[in-house]
Order: structure tokens, then C-alpha cells, then sequence
């Protein structure tokens, strides 16, 4: 099967990247998937999210309150 290629990025206030992910999606996968990346370490505040298709270079952001 195709495979698709989405890599998540996560950025602090400050614009540094905190955390990075590439995931393989197949076209046989469910529409709605779950994308864990570890926000464990990360000090309280508003990250931004990116999803980019590795290929196209789509992108969607979004963000994500760490409390």
C-alpha cells in the first residue's frame, strides 16, 4: 500500500523547535488518527503544532496549552 509521510513539529512562544515526529500513514488507516508526541518535559505555556505532508509540503498548525 502508498505510504504518506507527515511530519509534526512543535514549537515554543519563543519560536525553537521543542519537538519533532514523522509518522507513516497508510491509505488503509482511518481518516482520524491519533499522533502522540511527548510533551512531558515541556514547561507550562502555548505551543504551536505543525502537521506537514512530507511531500507536498501541506501544512495545518495548531495549538496546544501544556498546563
Amino acid at each position: 500500500f502508498p505510504v504518506t509521510k507527515y511530519i509534526i513539529s512543535v514549537f515554543n512562544a519563543a519560536g525553537q523547535l521543542v519537538a519533532s515526529k514523522t509518522f507513516d500513514l497508510t491509505y488503509t488507516s482511518s481518516p482520524y488518527l491519533r499522533m502522540d508526541v511527548d510533551l512531558s518535559g515541556a514547561a507550562r505555556g502555548t505551543y504551536v503544532v505543525k502537521v506537514a505532508h512530507q511531500f507536498s509540503g501541506k501544512i495545518v498548525a495548531g495549538l496546544v496549552l501544556v498546563q
